[in-house]
């Protein structure tokens, strides 16, 4: 492993990925966070200006995250390590859900992970990179309330099975 490594962390804002980011960047790692909401990945880069970039980016949109991934690559050169972090969830019973929020957590918790992957894919095989997807126990066992959330944890870990298949000698994926 390299001694520094590259690491684009979505969903940064807040949560696990601003606790991945805060570890990495104090391992001496240099971490790129991006997420929706600038002033919160500001705050986060304020406190390790040495090692943290940002960009503001929506995950369902492809050319948002596109161009932080050009942000990124312009930064540093490519990334060693991705993590598609950004998640949302609702947890209704099924009959009393919206179909929004069933597809805010199908674009964002799903898409969002396609959208970042298509974006960094090449960087990262060329780099003999690092896929860390977050999953969940959600994404092999399903529970009351929370059937749309299972399903898109199935469909990440389905595309990290993928992506360990097709890329088996150029790049390391753990969910």
């Amino acid at each position: 492993m390299k001694q520094s490594l590259r690491i684009w962390i979505t969903g940064a804002s807040s949560g696990i990925g601003e606790a991945a980011a805060e570890a990495l960047a104090h391992a001496g790692h240099k971490v790129f966070v991006s997420a929706r909401n600038a002033q919160k990945l500001e705050a986060l880069c304020a406190r390790h200006p040495e090692r943290m970039a940002h960009a503001s980016c929506d995950v369902t949109d492809a050319k948002s995250v596109a161009q932080a991934f050009e942000s990124v690559t312009a930064r540093w050169g490519g990334i060693d390590v991705l993590i598609p972090n950004a998640g949302i969830g609702y947890f209704d019973p099924l009959q009393e859900a919206s179909l929004h929020e069933w597809h805010a957590m199908v674009n964002v918790n799903v898409t969002g992970v396609l959208n970042t992957l298509h974006a960094a894919l090449s960087s990262l095989i060329e780099n003999k990179g690092h896929v860390i997807n977050v999953g969940s126990l959600a994404s092999r066992q399903v529970f009351p309330n929370s059937g749309v959330y299972c399903a898109t944890k199935h469909a990440v870990l389905a595309i990290s099975e993928s992506l360990r298949t097709e890329f088996r000698e150029s790049l390391a994926v753990t969910t």
